[in-house]
């Protein structure tokens, strides 16, 4: 059995370009980091598999443009975050 990407409680502030590229995961678990930044192309490579993406209790301020290029995802949990803005394509 394969264990999902599990990396919450870390420092991680950004997610880069491609950040899983080497990975194939269904779910994805960054809560409580310090991330305030989710490039456009974050989970390009993933885009098919992804199911899940918890990314509770971060700093983001915005919705990026990143998850709707997610054609499986099912769940994004955002709670304890700054949110007061949707990226124009994500609406």
């Amino acid at each position: 059995m394969l264990l999902p990407p599990l990396q919450d409680y870390n420092y991680i502030e950004d997610l880069q370009s491609a950040a899983f590229r080497a990975l194939t995961p269904r779910r994805l678990f960054l809560g409580m980091n310090r991330i305030k930044h989710i490039d456009d192309e974050a989970f390009k490579g993933a885009e098919e598999g992804l199911e899940l993406v918890d990314l509770e209790g971060n700093d983001l301020n915005n919705v990026s443009y990143a998850f709707a290029q997610l054609k499986g995802l099912r769940y994004l949990y955002l709670p304890n975050n700054n949110i007061s803005e949707l990226s124009p394509q994500v609406r």
